[in-house]
C-alpha cells in the first residue's frame, strides 16, 4: 500500500485534453481515412526540434494530400523534463500549426516512460512513435 498519492507525471499539455486515468479511449468506428498520431519523446531537443517539426509537418501534409491519412492527424511532442527551451519551442510550434501538440512531464522520467505517457494520452486509428 502506498503511503502517499502517486506523483503525477504530466505537468502541462498543449492542444490536448489529457485524461487522468490510464484507460485508452477507442474510436467506435474508424474514419474513412485513418487518423495518424505521431508521438515523439523529447529531451533537451532545442537544436533539433524546429527541423524535426518541419519534416514531420511536411510528412503529414503529403500523407493528407495523397488521401492516406485524415486531416485530423497530429504530431504529439512529449517533453521529458528538458532543461533547455524544448517546451517553449513545442508551444511555438503549436501556435503555428495546431496539428503539433505537446505534453510536458513534471521531470525527466526516461525515454520509455515519456513514450508511454504520450501513447496513453492520445487517440487515433494509427499511433506511431
Amino acid at each position: 500500500m502506498l503511503d502517499s498519492e502517486p506523483e503525477p507525471i504530466i505537468e502541462h499539455a498543449v492542444g490536448l485534453k489529457v485524461a487522468t486515468t490510464t484507460a485508452v479511449a477507442l474510436r467506435p468506428e474508424p474514419a474513412v481515412t485513418p487518423v495518424l498520431t505521431l508521438v515523439v519523446p523529447c529531451f533537451n531537443e532545442e537544436a533539433a526540434l524546429p527541423e524535426t517539426c518541419r519534416q514531420l509537418r511536411g510528412l503529414l501534409d503529403d500523407l493528407t494530400k495523397r488521401g492516406l491519412v485524415n486531416q485530423e492527424s497530429t504530431i504529439v511532442l512529449v517533453d521529458d523534463g528538458s532543461r533547455d527551451a524544448t517546451w517553449t519551442l513545442i508551444e511555438a510550434a503549436h501556435a503555428i500549426d495546431p496539428r503539433v501538440r505537446g505534453i510536458k512531464l513534471s521531470r525527466n522520467h526516461g525515454h520509455q516512460n515519456a513514450l508511454l505517457a504520450g501513447l496513453m494520452s492520445v487517440g487515433g486509428d494509427i499511433l506511431v512513435s
